[in-house]
């Protein structure tokens, strides 16, 4: 089990943090939707972005994270309270959710990579979205790791990583497959991170929807 503290460390040494907390922002704020609106932040994480970013644009709704670790979904609990948000912090499987449809946004960052893509997204689309919001990473061509070679990884994060193997998306494999379930492309942004790596931002939304 991964500790909290070490994850947001190599995080924030890396600064992937900072990015994907700006990324996950911008990103949203394309359409924050009408006030009151229900969010999912799938795969949570700690919620160390609500720190590292401003949290303003989520409080004007309803958030709904949702992480495998108790330990992740506490540690969210206490940060969501904080800052006043209106939110529910659950656990839940990306892969096999057991919440209601019905969300104006559902937010992934870097949970691609650690579980069956294809079986995610599907789950995702089952809770009927109206937008996908989408954060994956991008090495250099040379690097065929997730994770660095060489890069000293904090405590449990490096016991874990020895017995994980994430892949990689390529964008117009993602791209491809929402597409082909009714999705359309509104928006990609890119933020430059350590070790030549990029975090990759889209926005998604039904075909159909206005483009605003």
């Amino acid at each position: 089990m991964i500790a909290a503290e070490d994850y947001e460390l190599h995080m924030a040494n890396v600064g992937q943090a900072q990015a994907n907390a700006e990324l996950m922002r911008e990103l949203f704020l394309t359409d924050p939707g009408k006030e009151g609106q229900r969010l999912l932040i799938a795969g949570c994480g700690p919620g160390q972005f609500l720190e590292v970013a401003s949290p303003d644009y989520l409080l004007p709704h309803r958030c709904v994270f949702t992480d495998l670790s108790p330990a992740f979904i506490g540690q969210v609990q206490v940060r969501a309270a904080s800052i006043g948000l209106d939110f529910e912090a659950l656990v839940d499987d990306v892969e096999d959710s057991r919440l209601e449809p019905g969300f104006h946004a559902i937010i992934l960052v870097l949970v691609l990579e650690h579980t069956q893509w294809q079986r995610t997204l599907t789950e995702m689309i089952r809770l009927q979205p109206k937008r996908l919001i989408v954060v994956i990473q991008r090495n250099p061509t040379e690097m065929a790791t997730m994770v660095t070679p060489n890069r000293e990884l904090p405590g449990t994060l490096k016991a874990c990583a020895q017995g994980e193997k994430p892949r990689l998306l390529e964008p117009e494999e993602l791209v491809s497959f929402l597409v082909g379930r009714g999705f359309v492309e509104r928006r990609r942004e890119v933020r430059d991170v350590a070790d030549g790596k990029a975090m990759i931002g889209f926005v998604f939304e039904e075909q159909g929807e206005p483009h605003e």
